[in-house]
C-alpha cells in the first residue's frame, strides 16, 4: 500500500465516522474508527503509515466537523 492509500482510507473512515457511527453504539459506546484504522495500520504497515494516516484522518475529523483545526490531528499523532 502506498500512503496516498492510507490517506484515502484515514478520510473514508473519517467520513464514516460522522456520518453513519454516531447511530452505531457498542455496549452504550460509540468507538472511534479513525483511531482503530490508525492502530491497525502502523501495526501492520510500519510508523511511517501510521503517521499518515493518523495525521491525515485528524485533519479529515477536524475538517469535516465543527472542531478547532488540527485538534484530532496531534491528538491521533
Amino acid at each position: 500500500m502506498t500512503l496516498t492509500s492510507i490517506a484515502v482510507g484515514a478520510v473514508v473512515g473519517a467520513v464514516l465516522e460522522l456520518s453513519l457511527w454516531p447511530y452505531l453504539q457498542v455496549s452504550g459506546a460509540h468507538p472511534h474508527i479513525v483511531f482503530i484504522y490508525v492502530v491497525v495500520v502502523a501495526m501492520v504497515l510500519g510508523l511511517d503509515a501510521g503517521l499518515t494516516g493518523a495525521f491525515v484522518g485528524g485533519l479529515a475529523l477536524d475538517l469535516l466537523a465543527p472542531r478547532p483545526p488540527g485538534s484530532h490531528a496531534v491528538a491521533l499523532l
